[in-house]
């Protein structure tokens, strides 16, 4: 397992699990990431990345991507 942020651009994952606090879970999981989703990594530049998930690209940053595992 690691965090999206550290995967290779074009390789699709399952997500594993999202870490940090409720707050941060919410989020996240309100913009769509889920354990068990599929997402495929599109771009990744210092951390930052943007992913395919359920029909809609998302950006999020170094901060928010270390929470999600895959």
């Amino acid at each position: 397992m690691m965090p999206i942020s550290m995967g290779s651009v074009g390789q699709s994952y399952v997500i594993q699990r999202i870490s940090g606090n409720s707050e941060v879970r919410a989020y996240l999981r309100s913009l769509g990431f889920n354990e068990g989703t599929d997402v495929r990594l599109i771009s990744q530049l210092n951390g930052d990345v943007i992913v395919h998930v359920k029909d809609a690209r998302v950006a999020i940053n170094q901060e928010q991507a270390r929470h999600i595992y895959v």
